[in-house]
């Protein structure tokens, strides 16, 4: 099969005006714009886990929406990714070694900001117009967490 038609665990969740990506599976960053849909209008970026097939293509996702920000857009969201723990340090040293930046450098030298917020199980995180994600420890050794959206009017697991 032809790579430009795969694409690893990546879902795109709108509601009531927010845009949530569940995953950064590799092929994310291609599909995205084929479904018109611009990195600017992402607010959020939750991992479930940091298998590469849930995480290759954050880097990624964070170079375009830098470049978006930069050239195409004048939406400057901040955009919040969520992952289980150790999260803040994994994507700290993803940008480090793929960017050669940090993340209080990026933040510093653009017009959004990226913060990384970590669950864990049983853990409820509040998010812009939702009462929460609460995260479910998928039962591995592995922390991989199935997630619960929940708003005044949707619930999504």
């Amino acid at each position: 099969m032809d790579q430009t038609e795969r694409a690893c665990a990546s879902y795109l969740l709108k509601y009531d005006g927010n845009s949530v990506l569940i995953d950064t599976g590799t092929g994310m960053t291609g599909n995205l714009p084929r479904i018109e849909e611009s990195y600017q209008d992402i607010d959020a970026v939750v991992n479930t886990h940091r298998h590469p097939d849930h995480v290759s293509d954050l880097i990624p996702f964070i170079q375009n929406k830098l470049v978006e920000n930069i050239y195409y857009s004048e939406n400057e969201e901040d955009v919040t990714i969520y992952g289980p723990e150790g999260h803040s340090e994994y994507v700290e040293s993803r940008i480090a070694c793929e960017m050669n930046e940090s993340i209080d450098g990026l933040n510093e030298n653009n017009s959004f900001e990226i913060k990384v917020v970590e669950f864990s199980e049983g853990s409820v995180t509040d998010y812009p117009d939702s009462k929460c994600i609460e995260a479910v420890h998928g039962g591995s050794e592995f922390p991989c967490y199935s997630l619960k959206f929940e708003t005044d009017n949707y619930s999504i697991v």
